[in-house]
């Protein structure tokens, strides 16, 4: 029938998956992702000051087996200095909208599992 089967190996094997798999590299995986949107977006933000496309970054964490990466602006909640990226994005009473988070997103988001995947089979082959 078949061979014996190397248990060390096998959990040698499952261990590096494991690790491959684990939070960090999952963050790690997911912020690539998330930098499409975020050059993207770089790409597409109104400038006026040049404070709105600065503020710009994209912010990993996870825990042991799950990760998430979003895009956001730093400092825009209320009384904080980029203030004007929620008025730029979805406009006012008396300012036209400028949108530039969406279509970054709906612009790269296909792409976005590709590189997910190339980044956690590099890690699977390392």
């Amino acid at each position: 029938m078949g061979g014996a089967v190397d248990f060390q190996q096998l959990d040698a094997m499952l261990a590096k998956v494991d690790a491959a798999l684990s939070g960090a590299s999952l963050e790690s995986a997911t912020l690539q992702g998330a930098k499409l949107v975020l050059d993207e977006a770089r790409i597409r933000a109104p400038v006026r000051s040049g404070n709105l496309r600065a503020h710009l970054e994209a912010v990993g964490s996870h825990t042991a087996h799950t990760a998430q990466a979003v895009v956001q602006v730093a400092d825009s909640a209320p009384g904080g200095t980029v203030r004007e990226a929620i008025f730029s994005e979805f406009g006012t009473s008396r300012q036209a909208p400028t949108p530039y988070l969406r279509p970054a997103f709906a612009y790269t988001k296909t792409k976005i599992p590709t590189v997910i995947e190339q980044q956690l089979s590099s890690k699977l082959k390392d």
